[in-house]
This record gives C-alpha cells, structure tokens and sequence, in this order.
C-alpha cells in the first residue's frame, strides 16, 4: 500500500512537471503573438499610407485641367 502512494507522488509530480513545460510554451507562444500582432499592425499601417498616397497620385492625374488649351 505504501509503495503504491508513494508512485502516485512520484505521477502526480510528473504531471506536474508536463504541465509546467507546456505552460511555458504557452506563454512564449503568446508573447510570440503579440509581437507579431505588432508588426501586422505596422505593415497594414504602411499599406493604408501607400493606398492614401495612390488615390492622391490618381486624383492629380484625373482633375479637370485650366487654363489655355488647344484644338489637338
């Protein structure tokens, strides 16, 4: 009897140590996450700008001319 508590001690800190690996893994995870939740962020940032910049460039081209111009 005493023997098979004690191997239930020894399961139970096994489990425990699983458990802790697989906790920090977790958290790595997630802070690997929030970091690249940043740079998306960041790179959807820089594409709204770019798009900003496109739709001024495409507005420039399209205005309505003045001015003198010639029968051609």
């Amino acid at each position: 009897m005493s023997i098979r508590i004690i191997e239930v001690f020894i399961k139970i800190r096994e489990m425990l140590s699983i458990n802790k690996e697989i906790l920090g893994k977790v958290i790595q995870l997630e802070k690997n996450d929030k970091k690249q939740d940043k740079e998306i962020t960041l790179i959807f940032g820089y594409l709204e700008q770019l798009e900003k910049i496109r739709q001024k460039e495409s507005a420039q081209k399209n205005r309505t001319r003045i001015g003198f111009k010639s029968e051609k």
